[in-house]
C-alpha cells in the first residue's frame, strides 16, 4: 500500500498480532517503503519483500521445527490443528 492508510492496516495488523498465537508473515509487494513499512518494522514483524522469501521463510521455520519434533503451529511438541 503506498497511502498514509498503509499505516492505520498496519498498525491493525500489529494489534492482530499481539491477540492471535498465530504465526503473521506480512509481505510489503511495493517499491516504496513509507511509514506503514516503518510500523511493521519497528513493531516486531518486518515485511518480507516478496510472497516467494515468505513462504521460504515459512518452509525453512517448518523444516527447523519438524527436526526438533515439533509443529509449525505453535512449537509445541506432538500438537496437530
Amino acid at each position: 500500500l503506498h497511502y498514509e492508510g498503509s499505516i492505520t492496516i498496519d498498525r491493525d495488523l500489529l494489534d492482530a498480532a499481539a491477540r492471535t498465537d498465530k504465526l503473521i508473515l506480512p509481505v510489503w509487494m511495493g517499491e516504496r517503503r513509507g511509514g506503514g513499512y516503518e510500523a511493521l518494522e519497528h513493531g516486531g514483524l518486518p515485511p518480507f519483500r516478496s510472497v516467494t522469501r515468505a513462504a521460504k521463510a515459512l518452509r525453512r521455520l517448518s523444516d527447523h521445527l519438524a527436526r526438533r519434533g515439533r509443529t509449525p503451529s505453535t512449537g509445541d511438541p506432538g500438537e496437530r490443528r
